[in-house]
């Protein structure tokens, strides 16, 4: 997905919080139906590592306790 993006100049980020997770782009105009199609697509059919999940569960262990 890095290389179709970078071929579309498009520069995409993501923000999770304990309630919600935001995906913004910013994409030429000519590239917007593509970037709507490739975030539906990351939306709906997301696959989780399973150590990832368990580095996500350790970081939110550790904040519950500082805070």
């Amino acid at each position: 997905m890095t290389d179709v993006l970078d071929y579309m100049g498009a520069s995409v980020s993501t923000t999770t919080s304990r309630d919600l997770i935001v995906y913004s782009a910013e994409i030429l105009r000519e590239h917007v139906d593509k970037m709507v199609m490739l975030l539906a697509e990351t939306i709906q059919q997301c696959k989780f590592d399973a150590k990832e999940i368990e580095e996500q569960i350790s970081t939110l262990e550790y904040d519950y306790e500082v805070h």
